[in-house]
């Protein structure tokens, strides 16, 4: 509550101070909402589901750990507590995508949107192999930062490697999806991730976790 008060309170003097921003930034009236609520909410609810499609379906991973065994359960939380860690950084690259597509978008330039999303592909690929191979051979100093559990530090390196060369795929995606989000293309963005996550990933690991074991 604490960090987000005061990210909000940033961000607000930051919009307030410069001259660029000022005319974006205002508060909620009633002519912003009979105008703009149906355009926000086309926008806003797509991008929303998606992003809780994303993160939802990583949970739903730690419900089927938790059928295996309390060891499975805890791998499982290191896991996706140190993925989530990694995955910070194509996530801000995400970001950046998405502000610079839709800002070309903006100013109607689509073949500069193009060649940020081309840009910002080819630079988290190869931040994306540096962080895999900085994995792979740290991997036993890093699980250590989590816990201390020979069982469990045996289940997580176990599968740290496939980790490592799956963040390469998840770096692209997240890249990608931030040029579909900077061009408004947020519906097309939640259905890739339905079909991506709920239809292949969440059924195949069920399949080989619990019916294959």
């Amino acid at each position: 509550m604490i960090s987000y008060s005061f990210n909000f309170l940033m961000i607000t003097v930051l919009c307030k101070s410069i001259t660029e921003l000022k005319k974006s930034f205002f508060l909620i009236t009633k002519e912003s909402i009979n105008e703009g609520i149906s355009e926000f909410l086309k926008i806003g609810v797509p991008s929303a589901a998606m992003l809780c499609l994303e993160w939802g379906g990583l949970e739903i991973l730690a419900l089927i750990a938790s059928a295996i065994s309390v060891d499975a359960t805890g791998a499982q939380i290191i896991s996706l507590n140190f993925y989530i860690v990694v995955l910070m950084i194509p996530f801000g690259g995400q970001v950046g995508a998405t502000v610079c597509t839709g800002k070309a978008m903006g100013e109607g330039n689509s073949k500069k949107a193009r060649t940020f999303i081309k840009i910002a592909s080819v630079f988290m690929l190869v931040v994306d192999f540096i962080s895999a191979f900085v994995i792979v051979v740290y991997k036993d100093w890093l699980l250590r930062l989590f816990t201390s559990s020979e069982i469990l530090l045996n289940y997580v390196g176990s599968t740290i490697n496939t980790m490592a060369i799956l963040l390469i795929f998840s770096g692209s995606q997240l890249i990608l999806a931030g040029g579909l989000r900077g061009l408004g293309m947020q519906s097309t963005a939640a259905f890739v991730v339905i079909c991506s996550q709920y239809l292949l990933t969440i059924p195949a690991g069920y399949i080989f976790a619990i019916t294959l074991q």
